[in-house]
Formats: structure tokens, sequence, C-alpha cells
């Protein structure tokens, strides 16, 4: 028994769609350090008002026993999927930060 498929190709017009948004996933972080290095810990502040970016969580790789100069990455745990279901793209969600402003011992 043999199939055969007969199929042109077409090209289609989409309209109507809405354009996706860039946005940045990071612009309403903020990071908080507690402690005394070498044993501070890090806390993430989400200060978002959109309800996309509320809805972001977030996490960093290192979170404890930090001292100045230390870097760390922050994950956006966002797929490019989910941005793009709420009207969204994004670069990247990773970012990496240096931890200043830790005061030491003496």
């Amino acid at each position: 028994m043999a199939i055969n498929l007969l199929a042109k190709r077409r090209q289609i017009e989409i309209s109507g769609l809405d354009e996706l948004k860039e946005i940045d996933l990071f612009k309403d972080i903020s990071v908080e350090y507690t402690g005394i290095a070498p044993e501070a810990r890090l806390n993430i502040i989400n200060n978002a008002t959109e309800s996309f970016l509320i809805n972001t969580s977030y996490s960093a790789g290192l979170t404890s026993d930090l001292r100045n100069g230390y870097t760390y990455i922050i994950t956006a745990n966002m797929t490019e999927e989910k941005a793009e279901g709420y009207g969204y793209t994004f670069i990247d969600n990773k970012k990496q930060f240096i931890v200043e402003g830790v005061f030491d011992y003496i």
C-alpha cells in the first residue's frame, strides 16, 4: 500500500497580534545583606508593582557566608513561554551581582 501526499507551501499573513514588550526581569529587584562578613547573608527583595513581575520568583546560588567582593548570580525563575503568555519577552533570566557594603570584623 502506498500513500501519496500532495501539498503546496503557503505563506499566511497574521495580523492583529500585539507585539511582545521587552522587559528587564531585574528592574525592580534589590538585594539586602545582613550579618557581618564572612558570615553575611543575602535577601532578594522583589519591589515590583506589575503583576507579571510580582509573580516572578528569584533565587541565588550563593546566599550565605558572604564577604565583600564575592560574586553571585540571581536567577529569575521565568521561562520564555510563560513570559510570552503575559505579552513579554526578556533578554536574560540571570544576572551577576557583587557583594558590597558588608561590615567586616576588625
